[in-house]
């Protein structure tokens, strides 16, 4: 028979676990959305560089920044 303590003791162990999963779960899915949104901020800053130098705007601002870049 178990004592009236342990059994609240075993509920808050298994209370505080259930939590740590849950803060351990959402702290990956951020994680996942963090990289998404990296991956996408790549994608969409290679695609406006290469429409940049398409159209000749990235070779406009070398010539008036003096050719940095």
């Amino acid at each position: 028979m178990k004592l009236w303590w342990r059994r609240e003791i075993d509920e808050a162990r298994e209370s505080a676990d259930q939590a740590e999963r849950q803060q351990q779960f959402a702290a990956e899915s951020t994680a996942r959305m963090a990289d998404a949104a990296v991956e996408r901020a790549k994608k969409v800053g290679s695609q406006l560089r290469d429409e940049l130098v398409q159209n000749g705007f990235a070779e406009a601002l070398r010539t008036a920044f003096g050719g940095v870049g």
